[in-house]
């Protein structure tokens, strides 16, 4: 065979392998709709402010005794995150930038592989960004049922 059939061939191979890439929209990428996810940085380092018409979406696991946890964050039909997620302390949260939303209202559902689901709905302005909130809790002790807590806010979510 040729070196140029060989090169062809390997150059083939790139590209239907490039396609099969993973599809965890943890990752940065495309997600369904035309939603375009970026996993960010974890909690105390450097985070971008998010542009206008943007998504900044945080996530965490606040159970020890659901270590880790897998998550499934859905906004509409896209799903925009499909990770797990460890309690690192509590205080591990993740940042997702999620751009391509279109202004108007939006359904955040979120559901866990223990059974706990929530849902809720946010409005995003053209104009402005839009901080979300995922947390998972349970604590077997104390809760006995497992939830989360869902905030929408049009500033900067400070954490402590």
């Amino acid at each position: 065979m040729s070196t140029v059939r060989i090169v062809g061939a390997l150059l083939v191979l790139a590209a239907l392998l490039a396609g099969c890439s993973s599809t965890d929209p943890a990752a940065s990428g495309p997600a369904a709709d035309g939603l375009q996810v970026v996993r960010g940085t974890p909690l105390g380092e450097s985070q971008a402010e998010p542009a206008p018409g943007t998504v900044k979406l945080w996530v965490s696991n606040q159970s020890f005794d659901d270590d880790p946890v897998h998550l499934t964050v859905r906004i509409g039909e896209a799903i925009v995150v499909d990770d797990s997620f460890e309690v690192l302390g509590q205080h591990n949260w993740i940042a997702f930038d999620i751009s391509g939303l279109a202004p108007g209202s939006h359904t955040l559902d979120v559901v866990s592989d223990t059974g706990a689901e929530d849902a809720m709905v946010f409005d995003l302005s053209a104009i402005a960004p839009k901080w979300l909130l995922v947390d998972y809790w349970y604590d077997a002790e104390e809760d006995g049922e497992r939830h989360f807590t869902l905030l929408s806010s049009d500033e900067q979510i400070l954490f402590n």
